[in-house]
């Protein structure tokens, strides 16, 4: 990190701390059997916060946030110069924007190719403006035809930069220290529906997007810290693509597990489904879920092809399938991965209200 770029974020005025930030994975921590486990990692479509109207295919975006682009910002809580936080701005607005579109491409909902942002900042008033009255949005609608519009109506980002030399006294005496980046954003984001000229979601998304390198000697040399620049337009990014995951159903990762205990079959097939023979895993459970396997086979087997339903995306035929194996052998952990599913069935049915019956299996 050049030392440019190191007093560019000393000199943004922030606090040099850093407060350690742990993201949360959608980890299953619920199974406390001793009972052999693989883990798979599937895909699941989660339903958006908001639920925009079915005919919401024509979407308009526009910035009409402050724009400081004739004097530094109130109160000078930048030490940058002027030229610089416009260099900064120009380059953050827009991958609201853009990561906004690259969200809600990843839903069955959108196929957003390009973007194009109607640009009505603001000068001198860094508050909040009010929304949109009924008269402009239905002014916009016949103008534009748009079904949608989605608005950033103010931004702000800040940086915290910090080092912190290895208290280890070896590490010390070397020179050794650890980098840490963090640009905190928070943006106010408005939907509109055109057609009913009213507001549908009035929303402040704070993200956090950080950075860590360890280095030693000379700071002028390390390559793994983003520049100012770069880090302020991944944090924009980040907030935008954070945003679409309200507005717009997503697919996310998590992860599974599958029993493997309960035989020779059984493993055999544990085996067969991580290696992507769901076909053949799925025939061997069937027959080991039948009347001849023991009452743990028999729910375990009923079990892991509730696993298979989901990953067919078939929720209510999991449902089925794991409260079969509860019934059988009332275990805890199935039990838990039961209400999982009870809780996918209720999204389920705000899904069938926000994408396409083929995108949900049917």
């Amino acid at each position: 990190m050049s030392n440019r770029i190191e007093k560019l974020y000393r000199r943004s005025g922030r606090v040099c701390y850093f407060s350690s930030i742990f993201l949360p994975a959608l980890a299953a921590a619920f199974f406390s059997s001793c009972a052999p486990l693989s883990e798979i990692t599937i895909e699941i479509l989660q339903p958006a916060e908001v639920t925009l109207p079915g005919y919401a295919e024509n979407i308009s975006f526009m910035n009409r946030s402050y724009h400081p682009i004739t004097d530094s910002l109130p109160g000078r809580e930048t030490k940058l110069r002027q030229n610089e936080i416009f260099v900064l701005d120009t380059a953050v607005n827009y991958q609201f924007f853009r990561g906004l579109a690259d969200g809600m491409n990843k839903s069955p909902l959108f196929e957003i190719d390009t973007i194009e942002v109607i640009q009505a900042r603001r000068e001198g008033f860094t508050g909040n403006l009010d929304p949109l009255d009924k008269f402009l949005l239905e002014a916009f609608r016949n103008k534009t035809g748009s079904d949608i519009l989605v608005c950033l109506e103010n931004f702000a980002v800040r940086d915290t930069f910090k080092i912190d030399y290895i208290s280890d006294v070896y590490a010390y005496n070397n020179g050794q220290f650890d980098l840490y980046v963090q640009v905190n954003s928070k943006a106010l984001w408005r939907v509109y529906d055109l057609h009913a000229a009213s507001i549908m979601d009035d929303f402040v998304q704070y993200d956090t997007t950080y950075w860590y390198a360890g280095g030693k000697g000379d700071l002028d040399n390390d390559p793994d810290l983003p520049s100012l620049l770069t880090a302020y337009r991944d944090a924009a990014n980040s907030n935008g693509f954070a945003y679409s995951r309200r507005i717009s159903p997503g697919w996310y990762e998590t992860e599974r597990y599958l029993y493997r205990s309960g035989g020779k079959v059984m493993r055999k097939a544990a085996g067969k489904a991580v290696s992507g023979d769901w076909s053949g895993a799925e025939s061997d459970w069937i027959r080991l879920s039948g009347d001849a396997s023991g009452i743990k086979t028999r729910a375990r087997a009923l079990y892991n092809l509730a696993v298979k339903q989901e990953v067919d995306d078939d929720i209510p035929g999991a449902v089925e399938k794991a409260d079969s194996a509860y019934r059988i052998d009332p275990d805890e952990d199935i039990l838990q991965y039961l209400n999982i599913l009870l809780l996918r069935e209720v999204r389920y049915e705000i899904l069938k209200k926000q994408v396409r019956p083929s995108s949900l299996g049917d």
